[in-house]
Formats: structure tokens, sequence, C-alpha cells
């Protein structure tokens, strides 16, 4: 399995743990060696791991020694093969992985009920991030973040920072001290998403996870991700972020 693999199946099961209320810490680093997933007030480990764990000889001696020292120290560690994470073998009988909707995605003027009313300002099926308020909207492309962008901007008087990348994007709002902050897109297949010149780095849920404002979390904005001819529809006349 390819080491994107391992990454994607760490962040899907860290997601679906921190919906469960477990306060799961990702790439954890205890002292001795980072873990994948760590729930410590469980005192649990948990280990993703691809295909080489189960056919390197080395890598299953250094496996157990990690879970020995784990042991010791009273912690449970699991490890589980990142294939039963992201397999689609869910018991349904599913065709995953195959789009059943023909062009829908790629043709900007094949739609299935026809939205009213339709804005030409960007293309119909654009995959774009919303920050809304009311009736009102601001529009930012996902293609002015590939490779990972931060932004300041304001919308109705709020500033708000909006990071991500070609696949993610999230917005808070900045106010009070932090608003004399300036900040990084800083993904690095870690819990960390971003950072600023203080020296605190962010998950994707806008908590100060590292530094001296550790702890600290920004407030939401309110947002959604969607097609352009969605957004366009429910929000006559969007703004369109521009840099």
């Amino acid at each position: 399995m390819q080491e994107d693999s391992n990454t994607k199946s760490n962040l899907i099961l860290y997601l679906i743990l921190r919906q469960l209320g477990a306060n799961p810490k990702l790439q954890k680093c205890d002292g001795n060696k980072t873990v994948d997933i760590a729930i410590e007030e469980a005192k649990i480990h948990i280990e993703v791991d691809g295909v080489h764990h189960n056919k390197d000889s080395y890598q299953a001696l250094s496996d157990l020694k990690r879970t020995y020292h784990d042991l010791q120290k009273g912690i449970t560690t699991i490890r589980i093969p990142n294939s039963l994470v992201l397999t689609a073998q869910t018991g349904f009988n599913k065709p995953y992985g195959t789009y059943p909707y023909g062009a829908y995605k790629t043709e900007h003027n094949f739609f299935l009920f026809v939205p009213n009313p339709l804005n030409s300002a960007l293309p119909n099926k654009q995959r774009v991030f919303a920050i809304r308020d009311n009736t009102e909207s601001k529009v930012y492309k996902f293609s002015d973040f590939n490779g990972g962008n931060a932004v300041r901007d304001t919308f109705l008087d709020t500033e708000y920072l909006v990071v991500g990348d070609e696949n993610l994007i999230v917005a808070f709002q900045i106010n009070g001290s932090i608003s004399s902050l300036n900040f990084t897109y800083d993904y690095q297949d870690t819990e960390i998403f971003f950072k600023d010149d203080e020296g605190n780095k962010w998950n994707m849920f806008g908590e100060a996870i590292e530094g001296p404002r550790t702890g600290q979390k920004m407030g939401s904005a309110k947002s959604v991700t969607s097609m352009w001819f969605a957004i366009a529809a429910f929000f006559p006349n969007p703004l369109i972020y521009s840099e």
C-alpha cells in the first residue's frame, strides 16, 4: 500500500473517532516514537499499518518492540491494516469507485433538475467553498488553493481566515489578539493544518495544538462546500474572492 493510502486511512479513522467523541490525537509523539493515533485518556495507541508491516520481518520485530514498550507503560496498542479502513468490502453489494451519474460532474450544462437562477460568472460545476450569512455569500475557488493557501479576507465587516488546499478548505473568524497573527498553510500528513508567525500550530478545526496558544479555539464560520450553480441558486449574485 502506498504512503498516501496510509495517510488517508489515518485521517479517515481519526475523523471517525473524533465524531464519536474519543478525543484522538493524530501523529502523537510519546517521547520515544510517533504514534499514528493516540487516545490518551483511554491509554490506547492505534497504528494503521500498510502491507509491509506483514511482509518485512525487521518491520514486524520493530512493531513488536513498540508494542512491548507501550505495555510497560500500561498502554494498549491496537494495530489495524489500512486496507480495512479503506476497503469497499462493506457487506453491501454496491459498485464502489464507479461514479453512477455519467458526465454530471464534468458537463457544465447537464442537470438532473435545472436550477434557477443560473449564474455564468463561473462554470456551473466548478467546486467552490462559500462563507454564508443569511441571504449573502462569498465564494472561494478550490483552484486558488492548489498546493495549499491561507487567505485573510473580509466579508460583511467580519474578518476571516480561509485556509486549505485543492481537497479541503476551512474558514474561521479572526478577532481579538488573533488579528495580529499571520497564517500559513502547513499540512504535512499530521494533525497540523496551518501555523502562524507566533509559533502556534492549528488543526483543521481551528484549535491550537502547539505553541503559546495551545487549547485556544478560533471562532467558527458558517460555510459550505458545493458546486457553483448551487451556491448561485441559493445565494443570488454571491461575491467571488479574487487574489
